[in-house]
């Protein structure tokens, strides 16, 4: 939502009003009248807090629209650069049953490319990661980390109408990347219902694997007026409704950056980190743990006989992932696997693996094979 900055800002500075004197809380903790209430009808909420409504009412009562009546759908690609980096790019579309426009979307992913100096150019963080002190390099890159100088600033791809950002969260050690329509950019380029955006994209270091697109509609903005402030447990109410716990937006699933590609190549390292990611797929229940099990073997068996430069078992192994990908799901080649086709709609993802999950076991295995004959070439 484009006023949540604002919002914070709001609340934490609301203070008791001297003209206003607190009831006491109830045995629930809230002040007798204040409530949330969900209306099926509009889908919004109506909002009743202590305060002053200007009239003499002592308890005031609005309409927030929640930010997620929103329909979105993602299309993605994904290309081998010439060099190490993998290319994705990203179209976003909003149905034309949505009731509000995409006003910003992101994922985040754990991919902690900082503990790598030669992918961190934070002069700070350079320095903590050399002297091996990743917490410190986390630091140093702080809460949120602005585009301009950015780690990122090079690899995040959009049209001039929209802004890129690059946060960063200190608990999990985990960025999130996002977009949303420019606010200084009119008119604001939102995706309104029936309309797509495209060329959004990243360039990174790292596989494919599972991601989980968020949205924000453009709803309207949204204050409080009033507001006495105090102990109330309605505040609290009203921080999970604002930041989408009470009321979440549509969300996604695609494919971004995941598993680390390694400078200089190492084949085995490689598909020891494709065949952890599995483990990914299995929690979302894309992947069932029998057919985990079998794939991990393939993958340790191409990292195993890479070790050995043993050619034919890398490829004998490879067309092994393969074919238990391919078999479960009837036409699909390695071809598809850079683009979102059109599948069949009357027809159900395999019970043992999703068509998502498929793509990208498929593409890694591609790349980890194709990576290690390149290889054994410039060493002739």
């Amino acid at each position: 939502m484009k006023n949540s900055k604002w919002f914070v800002l709001l609340l934490s500075g609301l203070c008791a009003s001297p003209l206003l004197a607190w009831p006491q809380l109830n045995n629930e903790g809230y002040i007798d009248g204040e409530s949330i209430k969900f209306d099926p009808r509009s889908g919004d909420y109506i909002v009743t807090y202590y305060g002053d409504s200007g009239n003499g009412e002592r308890l005031v009562t609005l309409v927030y629209e929640t930010p997620n009546k929103i329909k979105p759908a993602v299309k993605m690609q994904i290309r081998s650069t010439m060099g190490r980096d993998i290319a994705y790019a990203y179209d976003v579309s909003n149905d034309r049953g949505a009731k509000q426009d995409i006003y910003a979307f992101g994922f985040s992913v754990r991919s902690p490319w900082w503990e790598k100096p030669e992918l961190v150019t934070h002069a700070t963080a350079v320095g903590q990661v050399n002297a091996g002190n990743l917490l410190g390099a986390a630091q140093a890159i702080e809460t949120r980390v602005t585009y301009a100088g950015s780690i990122e600033a090079a690899r995040m791809k959009q049209s001039s109408q929209w802004l890129p950002e690059v946060s960063f969260a200190k608990t999990n050690r985990a960025f999130r990347f996002n977009w949303q329509a420019h606010p200084n950019k009119q008119p604001l380029d939102d995706i309104k219902p029936g309309q797509h955006r495209a060329g959004f994209g990243l360039r990174l270091p790292y596989l494919p694997g599972l991601v989980t697109f968020g949205f924000d509609g453009n709803s309207k903005p949204f204050g409080f007026p009033g507001a006495a402030g105090g102990d109330s447990k309605i505040w609290k109410d009203i921080d999970k409704l604002m930041f989408g716990s009470t009321a979440p937006a549509p969300s996604v699933k695609s494919l971004g950056p995941t598993v680390l590609i390694p400078e200089p190549f190492v084949a085995q390292s490689l598909a020891t980190g494709i065949r952890d990611d599995l483990a990914t797929w299995v929690a979302a229940g894309q992947l069932s743990e029998p057919l985990a099990q079998r794939l991990r073997s393939g993958l340790d068996a191409i990292g195993n006989a890479a070790e050995l430069n043993n050619s034919a078992g890398v490829l004998g192994n490879a067309e092994q992932v393969f074919y238990a990908l391919f078999s479960r799901h009837p036409g699909m080649r390695y071809e598809h696997c850079e683009n979102d086709d059109e599948p069949d709609k009357s027809k159900a993802d395999h019970p043992e693996l999703s068509r998502l999950a498929a793509r990208a076991i498929a593409f890694n295995t591609f790349e980890l094979t194709k990576r290690y004959f390149v290889q054994q070439l410039a060493r002739r």
